[in-house]
């Protein structure tokens, strides 16, 4: 399964969260959302006040845990009287209240009147609003209790119990609302996060950050102080962290994705962590950037190139995509002072949109890495890429979405037998069994090979001659053998090679599958038939797309396909084929 890690603010990840919903289906992959929790503004300013700042804000975790709850649970929040539709509802309600005592009575009725909780839920929400606040009366005195989240208290209370820690609270509400515990703080060591402009003003709240909007006295850094000392810190990635969250997401990563949103406030406190820089080089992940719409407030005055310039502090951008809007503001377009070395472009929003659209914006990052281009030709692996015959039935319905939007070209070692019991044939395929060396439809077959590849009768016999092949010799087709089921397979491989050289190299045995071997002419392989294949088809080898799940295997049968220098792709299973074929199904429909 695709494993997809998206740095965000509190709002920069949703199109992103909301994209890949949308154009691979919720579940169809994995995806892990990093952010830091420095927010102090509003409620959650009021929130870190209440325990003396001595935790992290719960606005921007709350915001991505219930941006993934609100997509696993799509269908069930369309019924407006459904469980997970009121709960939903709670956690997203603000509350406007005169004081602390006013809002406890407002907050309190409704959690009593929320019968849809489970009664120990209801309970215990309730006392965590309790706790909030009557255990802090003297600090919250003096707050504004205007527009306050009803569940930015209960994220607080929570990483209050649990010793300050913000990162625990998140893990006790993704058990609460049933969804992935996904959201990670790049550190769990609550500080306040200031800037420093130019003329060396220093800027004291984040909320102020985000609005400094002074192109003439420009933020030039930000920094980070203990509330308890007074003396700034840089922290390390995943201090504070129960285990090492971030750094072992982003080393099992296939794609980081450095979202759009404010730089200052919510994104760039994130990149200073000690250690984050290293960590990123090191990861073999495909890294995107995504550049905003338009100009923020934070960095007023500057374009795109100036964003860059800033950002490479941190950022590897020698090692990384940077995604351009072409329907951005003027100053928010590539450029040719840009400092990344790659870039790709799209119209991902309507002109003068603040922010993408969902899906044009996965597309054209997705469309990327994988490497899909329109007017290309797909050439794909059957078992263990499209289906996956041994699977479950869960398994086969996805192997039956795939081949169903699946438009290109088959190219398997599996027998003309096993195709037509797993393959549903439709106008947009064309498939080719038997390594390639025929051509086969729903009623017919045809070999498209040169007699010279057909089996010698002789060899069947001479490998039953042999107790542990007696009955497990297999002709398909007469162009090809197949010997199953067996174990120690090596072992046999080595012993029907040493058999074959009888034959003076005119014949080879390769493993294939999970329990056979196959026996064929030394002549053929996917590689020499997807060369006759293009040929029937007019293509050139810089036409298509390769696809399959042993292309990094040697002794897998795709492997030899890297020698004809085509693009290729390897999958991990029919998950990611799917995560494929979707996108390339949606690329096909814009016209």
């Amino acid at each position: 399964m695709l494993r997809i890690v998206v740095f965000s603010g509190g709002t920069g990840s949703i199109a992103l969260q909301k994209g890949l919903d949308q154009v691979f289906g919720h579940g169809m992959y994995h995806l892990d959302v990093i952010i830091n929790a420095y927010d102090n503004g509003k409620s959650t300013g009021m929130c870190r006040r209440a325990f003396k700042n001595a935790i992290l804000g719960p606005s921007d975790l709350r915001k991505n845990q219930l941006t993934e709850f609100s997509l696993k649970w799509k269908k069930e929040i369309a019924d407006r009287d459904s469980y997970h539709s009121r709960l939903y509802s709670l956690f997203n309600m603000r509350i406007d209240a005169e004081d602390y005592e006013d809002y406890w009575q407002k907050a309190s009725s409704i959690i009593d009147e929320s019968a849809f909780l489970h009664p120990p839920v209801q309970i215990v929400l309730k006392e965590l609003l309790r706790k909030f606040i009557f255990e802090n009366q003297e600090r919250l005195a003096d707050e504004s209790f205007k527009d306050v989240a009803l569940s930015n208290i209960f994220y607080a209370q929570v990483a209050h119990d649990n010793g300050d820690s913000l990162s625990k609270a998140g893990s006790f509400m993704a058990r609460l609302l049933d969804i992935e515990d996904r959201v990670h703080l790049i550190s769990d060591v609550s500080l306040l996060l200031k800037a420093r402009t130019r003329s060396g003003t220093v800027i004291e709240d984040e909320g102020k950050i985000v609005d400094w909007s002074n192109s003439r006295d420009r933020i030039a850094d930000i920094f980070l102080v203990d509330p308890a000392t007074g003396k700034e810190r840089i922290p390390i990635v995943d201090e504070g962290n129960a285990v090492n969250r971030v750094q072992n997401v982003i080393s099992s990563a296939d794609i980081v994705i450095f979202s759009s949103g404010t730089q200052w406030s919510s994104l760039i406190p994130t990149y200073v962590h000690s250690g984050f820089t290293e960590m990123i080089h090191k990861s073999k992940a495909r890294k995107y950037l995504v550049m905003n719409n338009v100009p923020d407030k934070d960095m007023a005055g500057l374009n795109a190139a100036d964003v860059l310039w800033i950002l490479k502090k941190w950022i590897p951008l020698d090692d990384a995509t940077v995604v351009f809007n072409k329907n951005a503001s003027y100053s928010m377009q590539w450029n040719s002072m840009c400092s990344a070395k790659r870039h790709i472009s799209g119209t991902l929003s309507d002109e003068g949109s603040r922010t993408h659209d969902p899906v044009q914006l996965i597309e054209c990052i997705f469309s990327d890495f994988f490497g899909l281009k329109k007017g290309m030709t797909l050439v794909s692996d059957l078992d263990g890429t499209i289906i996956e015959a041994r699977g479950d039935a869960e398994a086969k319905m996805l192997g039956e979405e795939n081949m169903s939007l699946f438009n290109g070209i088959i190219l398997t070692g599996n027998t003309k037998s096993h195709v037509r019991k797993h393959v549903k044939f439709h106008d947009g395929i064309e498939v080719y069994c038997d390594y390639g060396m025929r051509r086969i439809n729903e009623h017919d077959s045809e070999a498209i090979v040169p007699d010279s590849f057909r089996m010698d009768e002789n060899v069947i016999r001479r490998l039953e001659s042999l107790s542990e092949f007696k009955g497990k010799v297999h002709s398909r087709n007469g162009y090809a053998l197949t010997v199953k089921p067996l174990a120690s397979r090596s072992a046999c491989l080595e012993k029907i090679n040493s058999i074959l050289q009888e034959w003076n190299g005119r014949y080879k045995a390769l493993i294939a599958g999970k329990t056979s071997i196959d026996v064929l002419s030394s002549d053929c392989s996917k590689m020499s038939m997807l060369l006759r294949i293009l040929d029937i088809h007019h293509l050139q080898c810089s036409d298509i797309l390769y696809i399959g799940n042993e292309l990094e295997d040697e002794d897998g049968n795709d492997y030899c396909i890297n020698r004809l220098g085509v693009r290729t792709l390897n999958v991990r299973g029919i998950e990611e084929f799917n995560n494929i074929v979707r996108l390339w199904h949606m690329m096909s429909e814009v016209v």
